[in-house]
């Protein structure tokens, strides 16, 4: 819970820290560069913040995630 807590206080950290995962994910041979991201809970308020940050996916699914956000989203992102 303490690095939940920290992440949901700093969504600049937790979209840094997913990007990275996503840029690991990306690199493998296995990948088409279609990417898509799904989340519950914590997990769907993160990528939602994911989208919003203008990160290269296919779409988002957010189940029962947190709709707050530091950062609206802007057209064309």
């Amino acid at each position: 819970m303490a690095r939940l807590t920290e992440f949901k206080a700093d969504r600049t950290k937790l979209v840094t820290r997913v990007r990275a995962g996503l840029e690991v994910l990306a690199s493998q041979p296995q990948m088409d560069g279609r990417m898509a991201a799904v989340g519950y809970c914590f997990g769907g308020m993160t990528v939602l913040d994911l989208a919003r940050s203008g990160a290269e996916l296919a779409g988002v699914v957010s189940v029962h995630g947190s709709l707050d956000t530091p950062q609206a989203a802007t057209a064309g992102r």
